[in-house]
């Protein structure tokens, strides 16, 4: 090939010996490869810093290929205001989108407490939908908790959005809910649920109040399932490739 534009440039060796060749560090990769072959040329080496690039980002992947989408719904029939618009007894449904990944878990024994009480936290985007109303994303955080609480008194196992204000729907269940740790799907379930009534959340449709719940509530939790490699097998995967360019860098 010949000069200008091209991006290779081929000679002999003896012509133009590698330590006088000019030029930044980053055409040396490359410049090897042609020497073993018996010609003498340059190429920028982007496409193998960028197999470089590649190989970090999978071994980066394999921390995070534990990682799981869950979406968890609640809904119930309920009486309040939606952007300055009343509703009466309408189908209210709160959608909460978070990974698994950020599970905080929590076991404590408080004075009065048979025995330690279990709390798991995980914090996502949440919307609501009030339904012949409109729909809207909520602009504070919104977190799910579940727990099991283990008192002298009762047992109580419960499930709830809220805001980090501590506004929000708080769902019981002493049965399905035990022992529920926000990471598993689950077939809806239909018990009685209390709010935080003038509870205000601000949404990007406006403000979104519940005035009067009616206490029968639906939940359900969906984990979305992946065909990802291992983590272990793609750290390994990242680690070969680096390792075989490093050998073919010193062969050359």
């Amino acid at each position: 090939m010949g000069h200008g534009r091209s991006r290779l440039h081929l000679g002999s060796p003896a012509s133009q010996p590698l330590h006088s060749h000019p030029g930044p560090e980053k055409f040396t990769f490359r410049l090897y490869i042609c020497l073993r072959s018996g010609r003498y040329g340059t190429v920028v080496l982007v496409p193998m810093k960028m197999r470089s690039i590649l190989l970090l980002s999978t071994m980066a992947l394999a921390a995070a290929a534990a990682a799981v989408p869950v979406t968890y719904t609640m809904s119930s029939t309920t009486s309040g205001v939606f952007n300055d618009i009343a509703y009466t007894d309408a189908l209210v449904t709160f959608t909460l989108t978070a990974d698994t990944d950020d599970l905080t878990s929590l076991d404590a024994q408080a004075y009065g407490y048979l025995a330690p009480s279990d709390y798991y936290t995980l914090q996502g985007s949440a919307s609501v939908t009030v339904e012949g109303v409109g729909s809207g994303t909520f602009l504070q955080p919104v977190i799910i908790q579940a727990y099991d609480l283990y008192t002298e008194y009762f047992t109580q196992h419960s499930v709830g959005f809220s805001t980090l204000a501590g506004q929000g729907v708080m769902f019981y269940d002493d049965d399905q809910f035990d022992n529920y740790d926000l990471t598993v799907t689950n077939a809806p379930i239909t018990g009685f649920a209390q709010t935080n009534n003038s509870s205000f959340y601000d949404t990007t449709f406006g403000a979104f109040n519940i005035t009067d719940p009616d206490g029968l509530t639906t939940f359900s939790s969906v984990v979305e399932t992946q065909a990802v490699p291992e983590p272990a097998s793609m750290a390994a995967l990242g680690l070969g490739g680096l390792a075989l360019l490093r050998r073919r860098r010193k062969s050359a």
